[in-house]
């Protein structure tokens, strides 16, 4: 099991806590905000980030969501380096596989 599902920025880490997703998922939500897929766009202090292991049976909006063990990349610009992206939290209420 996949474990708790990711609904708030602040639930991703990498070089620093996420401050945004931008993504498609503008309908499946939880209880603090819109559910992070696979297709976001994760915004750091200082760079950004892609999801490269997402869940592989639970879809929002079509796209594969981000769960506890979800797992990525993120880019920062200068100097150029880069910081494994991973889960820290999530929602407590949301369980997927």
């Amino acid at each position: 099991m996949a474990g708790l599902t990711v609904d708030f920025p602040a639930q991703v880490q990498a070089s620093g806590p996420a401050t945004a997703f931008i993504g498609p998922n503008t309908r499946v939500r939880g209880a603090q905000g819109f559910l992070a897929t696979v297709a976001d766009t994760v915004i750091f202090g200082n760079g950004v980030g892609h999801w490269a292991v997402p869940n592989t049976r639970t879809r929002a909006m079509g796209a594969f969501i981000i769960s506890a063990t979800g797992q990525g990349v993120e880019a920062i610009p200068a100097p150029p380096s880069t910081a494994p992206m991973a889960v820290v939290g999530g929602d407590p209420r949301i369980k997927s596989v």
